[in-house]
């Protein structure tokens, strides 16, 4: 079952473990993509970081339609599935403020500054909201670790901290800006 389908990248459901989905190109180049991200979070594995904003990645699994990467499924403390950013904006948007969206960015860019993740591209449809008793919390489930194909870049951000660390807040003071014309539009 489809769950999502990117640029580059189908999403589905894992078929033997409802709790997993498994990320599968779309276009030529989205192995580079499912590499990229594998290989980023296969690093911080050997770091020993468990993050709790990112999806957990269990590694490759061959699929009727290629390779795919299995990672965990986003679902909130009930059970159900989480929703991406967007759709939560959408759903949300009469109770939500600027500040409380701007407030759950800012504790996800903590946690990736202080785990020195490289997030290249935080984005709607990149976070999901897992709603739990505490309250909501991003999660990301893209965008990290490098894009625009298998480069240096990708592996300077594993080895350089300052260099994952300054990608990560050059992105999220865009990403700031963006949350701002959301609701300045209403």
């Amino acid at each position: 079952m489809l769950l999502a389908e990117g640029n580059k990248r189908f999403c589905f459901q894992h078929p033997n473990d409802f709790r997993k989905c498994i990320k599968v190109k779309k276009r030529r180049d989205g192995w580079e993509e499912n590499l990229i991200e594998w290989f980023y979070l296969r690093s911080l594995s050997f770091k020993k970081y468990e993050v709790p904003c990112l999806v957990k990645c269990y590694g490759w699994v061959s699929t009727n339609i290629g390779y795919g990467v299995v990672f965990d499924k986003v679902v909130d403390e009930d059970g159900s599935d989480s929703l991406t950013l967007k759709k939560f904006i959408k759903e949300e948007y009469e109770k939500l403020s600027c500040e409380t969206v701007l407030e759950m960015a800012e504790e996800l860019k903590k946690h990736c500054l202080g785990y020195s993740i490289a997030v290249t591209e935080p984005n709607e449809n990149n976070i999901m909201v897992r709603k739990e008793a505490s309250g909501c919390k991003f999660v990301l489930i893209d965008g990290i670790g490098g894009r625009e194909g298998v480069s240096i870049k990708n592996i300077l951000y594993i080895i350089f901290s300052f260099y994952a660390r300054r990608k990560t807040k050059k992105q999220f003071f865009r990403f700031e800006k963006k949350i701002k014309i959301w609701f300045d539009r209403g």
